[in-house]
């Protein structure tokens, strides 16, 4: 939860011209690069965090050492984090596009299929 409110803090603060917006001067090339970068971030990570505990190396970990489902948890929300912080910050940098905002939203998305419950880390643990 924690995690929204700094990123839905950052968004306030940003729309009531607390923090500044559109800082980065939007020139074809920057807006192009950080572009390229909402997008590739996004795309990377995104599916990553998904099927991260699905994957043969952390499956077997997992197997052997069911405790550390907190470790495995924590690294899936750094991974969904990253990208969310980033195009937030793109977004406003720039002001003049909807690209990062669009990676925005696919990595909210995403996070609420990959946000751990109680329950599944308790049932992994084995407490």
């Amino acid at each position: 939860m924690l995690l929204w409110g700094v990123v839905g803090l950052f968004a306030l603060l940003s729309e009531l011209e607390v923090l500044p917006t559109a800082w980065l001067s939007p020139t074809a090339e920057v807006e192009y690069v950080c572009q390229l970068l909402c997008v590739a971030l996004t795309l990377g990570s995104v599916p990553v965090a998904l099927r991260l505990l699905v994957l043969p190396k952390v499956k077997m970990q997992l197997e052997k050492n069911p405790a550390c489902v907190v470790k495995w948890h924590k690294l899936r929300l750094v991974l969904m984090v990253v990208p969310m912080v980033f195009n937030l910050a793109v977004y406003y940098a720039l002001a003049s596009t909807t690209g990062p905002l669009f990676c925005l939203l696919i990595s909210l998305a995403a996070f609420v299929f990959c946000y751990p419950s109680a329950y599944e880390a308790e049932e992994k643990s084995g407490k």
